[in-house]
């Protein structure tokens, strides 16, 4: 079964899905004129993360059958809405905005009422008990609050810490943050994004 999309300012989308083989396809692409005049179609979606695909491969390395892992890559306009109406996918769970669960619920109810699973907003809580190393976790939770300038889902934007480490906590944090430098995110003397630094946060997740 396919979705054809409407070809709109020189870009086609195509989203098949093939069921027999449980396999998902989402082809984006866009027309490009070429300098002879003739026009050529380049994908306008394509893995980035190579992480991914190295877990992917680890996954089919350990014996996962082919079609169990399927990667949809496009829009939420496009792919997302094909996916949440489509009649034979039976459950949607989604990550993400409140707005764009409500366009998901709307479209499991008025398609074949499939089952969905939604996590919504950015209220996500660190919990901190007082046998924790403080000098390892109060980086990260400051990291968790402050990443992507806290505009993500998964943000940390809320901290409990146990009683009796609560003002040590506080300290601490207090200090990590004044080493954080607000500016211009292309000023090589900011700490927020030197490349090293940020590498090295990114390895705890």
């Amino acid at each position: 079964m396919s979705f054809n999309g409407e070809e709109q300012q020189g870009q086609s989308l195509t989203e098949s899905v093939t069921h027999g083989e449980a396999q998902t396809t989402v082809l984006a692409s866009q027309r490009r004129r070429q300098p002879g005049g003739e026009e050529k179609e380049r994908p306008r979606f394509t893995p980035r993360n190579q992480r991914h695909r190295w877990k992917v491969r680890q996954w089919v390395g350990l014996g996962v059958p082919d079609g169990v892992i399927n990667v949809v890559t496009g829009y939420g306009a496009t792919a997302g809405a094909a996916i949440s109406s489509h009649m034979d996918i039976d459950m949607i769970s989604f990550t993400g905005s409140t707005v764009t669960g409500h366009r998901i619920m709307q479209a499991a109810a008025t398609s074949n009422l499939k089952s969905v699973c939604l996590e919504l907003g950015g209220k996500s809580p660190f919990i901190i008990f007082k046998d924790v190393d403080l000098e390892k976790i109060v980086p990260l939770a400051l990291l968790g609050c402050l990443y992507n300038q806290g505009q993500i889902c998964v943000a940390g934007s809320r901290v409990f810490v146990q009683e009796e480490i609560y003002d040590e906590f506080l300290v601490k944090l207090e200090e990590q943050l004044k080493k954080w430098v607000v500016g211009d995110p292309f000023d090589s003397n900011g700490s927020i994004l030197l490349k090293s630094r940020h590498i090295h946060h990114l390895l705890f997740f």
